[in-house]
Order: structure tokens, then C-alpha cells, then sequence
């Protein structure tokens, strides 16, 4: 149920920035139930909201929100916690075109108590760019790769913990945060015929030769859970990492009896199957099946198993891993389900085809490499003899990247616009060095049609699918304010010296200064004087002051004080 909107006399943000807010929650998370705080903040991160607004930490951020939510505050086994509730506004959702279907996700699990961590960790650091997570050279590794999500052992206390929510998206929909950024529709899907019933809305890329259930019931048979389950119990993957009998005599036959569910995963595993359909049910079923067949395989102190749902290739099954718990959960389960990977096998791109980048491409360029804050962040000489011509003869681009860009950019080739921006970027010198990373604009703009969307690249330190030196890390869609960050005095100390945010580095100057009681030249004169360029007023200058209100001339001083009269 909605409420009518109203924002207090002194809130610091104005309508819009209500409204920017709310949309960035709204579409992202449930309404009427409590979130983990923890998970509204990841939101807030991830849908950019953090580098809008520059706030240093969420709690009192998100207190100038309240007419849209409720906080509560409750104490668990000595811990503090906070949980929030979001409440929709009709008349917003009517003007941002927020419909009921586009609900977050979580509102089909139930009210499960949900716990999200992920970079929100990393992109709680100073700065405007956030590193996205280097994708990792085999899947097999379980590393929090393209189309893989790792999600650590869940605190009661909603807070984010071991970082390792991968920042490359899964493809088919579910974002870094584990959110899920795709609507769904109402209607139900039979988790026993999921192998063979890959929708084409949520996998785009999906096979042709994946026919609908309803058009293929006899394929949709075939395609069981204890098919699948059989077909991964005897493959080679699956063989050569068997799980050890202590590890077997802890595994129960019923998923949900033993294994704690995060919101995150059962986000990023609904992303990746038909809209609608049950979670839980499929996560059972699948579950069984293994169970049956002896369809696991270890790696490292995980369990995984196939789940019966296809990746985008409409070949490949999903797969799921479990851990022993190390932090207490809300259900008190012994394991929790800590990785889903989705990633479909890696197809190669073709090469762009460009001779010349457009005029348009090379006055933007030109136009951002005029700027201050290019112009003061050079590539060094060593990185600069890394830089090659062609952009896709050295840079790997993400899968989250590039859906990133598809998003701000929608309707664009992303390999031409890559390839065209860094020949224009290239030609014009419109390439700076921020953090290890490499900086150069798009031929493309934010949401204000103003400011050039900007992308990063940086070595890669891991293997990936092309074996690339470089690959894309970072897409910048924040529209900039009219003052280059260049032109800030914070950003030229910056340069040189680390402070941490400026928030703590503040707080901690303003815990550790004396106290002290200051006053304007024409203030009631309690505390120490300053003048209007905030220099102290001395004892003797504020003496010669007395003198000149008191109608005296003043014929002499010492130099440092003498001034007309």
C-alpha cells in the first residue's frame, strides 16, 4: 500500500534526489518487509547513488529519506542490527514508470530474511571509479567470474561480509550486486522442464535450436533433473573431483533441510532461469536428483551440482555450490548456498570493422582531452608504450561491461563504440591515468546528454577467455557537475598524499582538534576573532581596531599592523 509523499522544511535533498533514491530501491528491492540494511546500502552502491551524492556512510544518508521508509532497530545476541522497509509512492511510480512488474525478484521468495554482501565493500573506498572484480581464466576454478556469483556465510546481522560478490554480471540479467535488474512476469514454470525451456527473454543470446516447452514437450521430458544429474555424474568434470566420505556423510537428501538459501544467490539463479519460477522447488529438485545419481564434484572445501536449467548456450546446466556455514545464518543451517554459476562458454567476437573513427567520436575526445583533469593525469611513459592502436588487440571486455554499456547506451554495436572511442581517444590524446587504470571517453553520454560515459582498463592479472593484457574494468555512466573534479584543492592533494575518505579523515581532524571558540570580525566578540579571509585577528590589531572605532587616529604601528585609517 501506498502513501502520500511529503518531504519536511530542511531536508537537505530536494524532490529529484527523493525520487532518484527511491527509484534506484524500489526497483531493486521488496516493499512492506524487511530488508538487512546492509542490502540497501549495496543497492544505493550499485545503482550508482553513492558516487551522485558523495555521502560517506548509508546510515545517515538514508535518514534523510524516511518518508519512503522505516528503520528498525532491534539488538540479536548482543548485535545491533537495522532493517528497513521501503514503501512505494503511486504517484512517483506513475512518473518514473515504475510498474508493479517491476518489483525486485525477492518479492516471489517469500519473506525470507535476505543477506547481500558483495564490492559494495571496495566501492565504499574515496574516489569516483570502483574496480570491478578481474574475470577469472577458467570457470572451473570457482572464482566470482563473468556470470558467477560467490557469496560468503551469511551474519545475522545483516553486514557485509568476505567481499567476493563478483562485478562481472551474470549474463542473462542479474547484476554484480546479485540483484536482479530484469522484470518478471506472472506466470509459473515447471522446474522439471526448465533444461529444455530457456526463455528468450531472459537469455537473449540463447540457442535457436532451444525450443519452448510448449512447443516441444517430448524435448522438455528429456530434459529431466535425473537426466541431467546422470549426464554430470559421468563426465570427466565431475569424476575426477570426488568428494570425500566425511564430507558425503554430512550431505542430508533434503536441500532445504540442511542448506541456508542467501538472497543474493537465489537472486542470481532466478536472473538465469524462466521468470516466475519457484527457487526453492528448483533448488529441491535438483538437489534430489544429484543426491540420487551422486552427481557432485569438490572443489576446495565447496560441494556443487548441476541444477536442472540451462545456461544461455541452452547445452550447458547451471551449477550450484554449498559450504559449511563459518557465521551464524537466520536459519541456522550447517551449509549455505555460496556460488551459482551461470556463465555460458565463452564465444568468440568477430573483428570491428573501422578505418577512421566518426567526427562526432573525435570531438569528444577532443573536447575531454582539453580538460583539466586530463590534462593533469598523463599516462606514464611505461603504460603509454603499452597503449595499442586497435583497442580489441589488447583489451578483454567483460561481460558485465558490456551489458553496463548496452544499458546507458541502449541500441549501440558495443565493440564499434569501443573500438571507434579509443581510436578517436588515441588520435586526439584523450586518454588519463587515475589509480593503475587507463581513462578515455565514449561516444556516448550519461542521462544528462552532456557528459561523455568514460571507461577504464587495466592489466589483467589473471587469465581471461581472449588471453588479453588488458581488460575492461570500470564503466563511468555519473553524469559530472559543471566544475571539473580537477579543479577541486581536494584533488590536488589527492595526488600526492592518501588521507582515506574524507569523511573519517575529517571526523578524525575534528576528534583530535582542541576546542576552541571562534567570532567574526563582526560577531559579539566571545570567542577568538577572525577576519574575513579566516586569519586570526590579533591582540594588537584588535586594539588598534578599538582605537580607530573610538575616533582616534592611529599614527603609529609595527608594519605587520599598520593599515589606513
Amino acid at each position: 500500500m501506498g502513501r502520500p509523499m511529503q518531504i519536511p522544511e530542511g531536508n537537505p535533498y530536494s524532490l529529484d534526489d527523493h525520487k532518484a533514491v527511491y527509484k534506484a530501491l524500489i526497483t531493486r528491492l521488496d516493499t512492506e518487509r524487511e530488508i538487512a540494511f546492509g542490502t540497501v546500502g549495496a543497492a544505493l552502491v550499485h545503482s550508482g547513488m553513492k558516487e551522485r551524492f558523495g555521502y560517506g556512510k548509508p546510515k545517515p544518508f538514508l535518514e534523510h529519506f524516511s518518508e519512503f521508509m522505516t528503520f528498525i532497530d532491534r539488538v540479536a545476541g548482543g548485535v545491533p542490527q537495522r532493517w528497513v522497509v521501503l514503501h512505494r509512492v503511486p504517484e512517483w511510480d506513475t512518473e518514473l514508470g515504475i510498474s508493479s512488474a517491476n518489483a525486485s525478484a525477492g518479492q516471489m521468495v517469500g519473506a525470507c530474511v535476505e543477506q547481500m554482501i558483495g564490492t559494495s565493500a571496495s566501492a565504499e573506498t574515496t574516489g569516483r571509479e570502483t574496480t570491478a572484480s578481474e574475470p577469472a581464466a577458467d570457470s572451473s576454478t570457482e572464482n566470482p567470474t563473468i556470470g558467477s556469483v560467490a557469496t560468503s556465510g551469511m551474519a545475522a546481522d545483516g553486514a557485509s561480509s568476505n567481499a567476493t560478490l563478483g562485478a562481472d554480471s551474470v549474463e542473462g540479467g542479474a547484476s554484480a550486486s546479485g540483484f536482479s535488474s530484469e522484470p518478471h512476469s506472472a506466470f509459473a514454470a515447471s522446474p522439471t522442464h526448465l533444461a529444455a525451456s530457456v526463455s528468450a527473454s531472459t537469455h537473449p543470446a540463447a540457442s535457436a535450436s532451444a525450443a519452448p516447452a510448449s512447443e516441444s514437450p517430448a524435448a522438455a521430458d528429456a530434459a529431466t533433473p535425473q537426466s541431467i544429474a546422470q549426464s554430470m555424474a559421468a563426465s570427466d568434470k565431475y569424476r575426477a573431483a570426488p568428494i570425500d566420505e566425511a564430507t558425503r556423510a554430512e550431505l542430508e537428501p533434503s536441500f532445504r533441510g540442511f542448506v541456508f538459501v542467501p538472497y543474493a544467490s537465489a537472486d542470481i539463479l532466478r536472473a538465469n532461469v524462466p521468470p516466475a519460477t519457484d527457487i526453492n522447488a528448483l533448488l529441491e529438485e535438483s538437489w534430489s536428483a544429484a543426491y540420487a545419481e551422486e552427481a557432485f564434484r569438490a572443489f576446495e572445501d565447496k560441494v556443487t551440482f548441476p541444477i536442472a536449467a540451462m545456461r544461455s548456450d541452452g547445452k550447458t546446466p547451471i551449477e550450484a555450490s554449498i559450504q559449511r556455514t563459518w557465521r551464524e545464518n537466520p536459519e541456522h543451517k550447517q551449509w549455505y548456498l555460496c556460488y551459482v554459476d551461470a556463465k555460458a562458454p565463452y564465444v568468440s567476437r568477430p573483428r570491428v570493422q573501422i578505418e577512421a573513427p566518426s567526427e562526432e567520436a573525435l570531438a569528444v575526445a577532443r573536447t575531454m582531452a582539453s580538460t583539466e583533469e586530463y590534462r593533469s593525469q598523463p599516462l606514464p611513459p611505461d603504460t603509454q608504450a603499452q597503449m595499442l592502436d586497435r583497442y580489441s588487440d589488447f583489451v578483454f571486455t567483460t561481460y558485465s561491461s558490456r551489458a553496463i554499456i548496452q544499458d546507458s547506451a541502449s541500441g549501440v554495436d558495443v565493440d564499434y563504440l569501443l573500438e571507434e572511442s579509443w581510436m578517436a581517444a588515441r588520435q586526439e590524446g584523450a586518454l588519463r591515468f587515475y589509480e593503475g587504470k587507463v581513462v578515455f571517453p565514449l561516444n556516448a553520454f550519461c542521462a544528462d546528454g552532456v557528459s561523455p560515459i568514460e571507461a577504464s582498463i587495466t592489466v589483467a592479472t589473471k587469465g581471461n577467455a581472449e588471453n588479453k593484457p588488458w581488460y575492461l574494468c570500470y564503466i563511468d555512466t555519473y553524469a559530472k557537475r559543471n566544475t571539473y573534479a580537477g579543479n577541486h584543492p581536494s584533488k590536488h592533494l589527492e595526488k600526492f598524499a592518501w588521507l582515506g575518505t574524507w569523511d573519517d579523515f575529517l571526523g578524525e581532524l575534528a576528534d583530535i582538534a582542541l576546542p576552541e571558540l571562534w567570532d567574526f570580525e563582526d560577531g559579539d566578540g566571545r570567542g577568538v576573532r577572525i577576519n574575513a579571509s579566516g586569519c586570526e585577528v590579533s591582540p594588537e590589531q584588535e586594539a588598534l581596531d578599538s582605537l580607530r572605532l573610538a575616533g582616534l587616529q592611529v599614527v603609529s604601528a609595527p608594519p605587520r599592523l599598520a593599515s589606513p585609517s
